[in-house]
């Protein structure tokens, strides 16, 4: 598939694919995300050199992971871009491991929504100030765990939904792409 910036190659996790609402576990997931991304620099290997990653919840985190191995192998990775990075986990443990370990010269850009339970306004920018990559984060207003705003701010607001994730494209995810191809 392709979409106004390239080709766009999606795939699902095995646990998925069998019908299991439980995830594997996450090096299995890793190595999954991995085996996915090398699927997708083959079929459009035209663009392989300027891949970006692009994940939603444990998408995004598995992700980070994979990039990181990637990176150690020198596969070519252009950046990655996380929407609601989960960083609380549901016991409560902030994970922060991947964020300190993903390299410095790798591109990230946060998006979260600002009523995210899994990563509460302000404690994402603020475990992210310290980190040694190139990171923009940026807040959905009213946005949760899925970027959804609350009908009260979309009413105040005058936008629908659509226009919100248009924007988040448009204003968000499309800048930083772009910024990161013009260095390549």
């Amino acid at each position: 598939c392709s979409s106004d910036l390239g080709d766009v190659f999606t795939f699902d996790y095995d646990y998925i694919k069998r019908g299991s609402k439980a995830p594997d576990a996450a090096p299995k997931l890793i190595k999954r995300h991995c085996a996915a991304i090398r699927e997708g620099q083959t079929a459009f290997p035209h663009s392989a050199a300027h891949t970006f990653l692009i994940g939603k919840s444990m998408g995004s985190r598995i992700g980070l992971h994979a990039a990181i191995e990637l990176h150690q192998a020198d596969n070519p990775i252009c950046g990655c871009i996380t929407l609601g990075y989960p960083l609380k986990a549901p016991n409560g443990q902030i994970r922060r491991e991947v964020l300190d370990q993903f390299p410095s010269t790798l591109p990230l850009l946060m998006i979260q929504g600002e009523r995210d339970s899994f990563s509460p306004n302000g404690l994402l920018q603020e475990v992210t100030k310290d980190l040694q990559c190139l990171v923009e984060v940026h807040s959905i207003p009213a946005g949760d765990h899925s970027l959804a705003c609350t009908k009260s701010y979309l009413k105040q607001s005058g936008k629908t939904q659509e226009q919100v994730e248009a924007a988040i494209l448009k204003e968000m995810i499309y800048p930083f792409v772009l910024k990161q191809l013009e260095k390549n």
